[in-house]
């Protein structure tokens, strides 16, 4: 996949992409295959902390833990927040419909 150096050169559009990417893959996933499901969110939680890193004291970094929360807490049916899988895909849809640079 990509590593910390090419993630971090990446810009924030095709970060919230990619990470669009592999959010939609881990609830689809969770559907079908349990194993193959946690270890999509296991990507995707390391994408969030990849991208967390790269805002370190930086406007955004408040955004993404709490979007890494909410994955979270969705994903693994823990009942903290009011969210759906839908709603979380609809929140990165607009970043997956974003022209490349």
């Amino acid at each position: 996949m990509f590593s910390k150096e090419k993630w971090q050169e990446m810009s924030s559009r095709q970060k919230m992409g990619n990470l669009a990417s592999e959010v939609a893959k881990s609830f689809y996933w969770k559907k079908k295959d349990k194993k193959i499901a946690l270890e999509t969110a296991q990507r995707v939680l390391e994408l969030f902390d990849l991208t967390a890193d790269g805002l370190a004291r930086k406007p955004g970094l408040s955004e993404i833990l709490k979007l890494r929360s909410v994955f979270c807490d969705t994903f693994f049916d823990l009942g903290q927040f009011d969210n759906s899988e839908q709603a979380i895909n609809n929140y990165f849809l607009p970043f997956v419909l974003v022209p490349s640079e």
